[in-house]
């Protein structure tokens, strides 16, 4: 169990608002115990994020043996991503928000 290990989030504990990565450690540690549901609901896009890096782990030597391309760092990165990930975290905060965190 790793949460003994760390402290509280000091911005929620002096506001009682949580920031955007309230929960990460909690949703961690559940993703590794094998308790995905659990850790979507501490922190979904930690979660979301866990989960693609591991897929992404084994997927990716699938990829390049069936023949398919390198992806080139900074490309295609255009103002849609970037919209797509202020959406993201925008929408983690508000969850978070509502539920206290």
């Amino acid at each position: 169990m790793l949460l003994p290990l760390v402290g509280s989030c000091p911005l929620h504990a002096a506001t009682g608002i949580p920031c955007l990565s309230c929960g990460a450690t909690r949703a961690a540690e559940a993703f590794l115990e094998g308790r995905v549901v659990e850790a979507a609901f501490y922190n979904p896009l930690l979660a979301l994020a866990v989960f693609g890096f591991v897929a992404g782990g084994f997927l990716f030597p699938v990829w390049i043996l069936a023949g398919g391309r390198l992806p080139v760092p900074g490309r295609g990165h255009g103002r849609a991503a970037r919209v797509a990930a202020v959406t993201a975290l925008a929408g983690n905060w508000i969850y978070l928000l509502a539920r206290g965190a």
